[in-house]
């Protein structure tokens, strides 16, 4: 009961929530970026607010596992989704840290693409 308190002790704060739709805004933002740099890799973007999913052209099995060698996590969906799933009080450093993972895995891809 008290871990349960003291969660909602921060949700409830004033401001929290705010900040959290802030966050999802940007993380928002860089995802659709992501898609317009890396077309051949990202199809979609999916979700609300920070419960998204990166629809693929590739398989998801293969991009999380890429992914987590960029030390970020990732949960397979379907054949070709990855969920992204960060905590409510991410920071912006920590979004950009998961962007900048994001963009080395669809490199990846691209660069096998290029070599075949």
């Amino acid at each position: 009961m008290a871990a349960g308190n003291a969660v909602l002790d921060i949700i409830l704060a004033p401001g929290f929530i705010e900040q959290v739709r802030v966050r999802a805004g940007s993380m928002q933002q860089h995802l659709a970026m992501l898609q317009a740099e890396h077309p051949d890799v990202v199809a979609e973007v999916r979700g609300r607010g920070l419960l998204l999913g990166l629809r693929l052209h590739v398989p998801s099995a293969a991009f999380m596992t890429r992914l987590r060698d960029s030390r970020l996590l990732g949960v397979g969906a379907t054949e070709n989704v990855v969920r992204l799933l960060p905590p409510l009080n991410i920071e912006e450093s920590h979004i950009r840290e998961a962007m900048t993972a994001l963009h080395e895995t669809c490199a990846t891809f691209e660069q096998e693409r290029k070599a075949v």
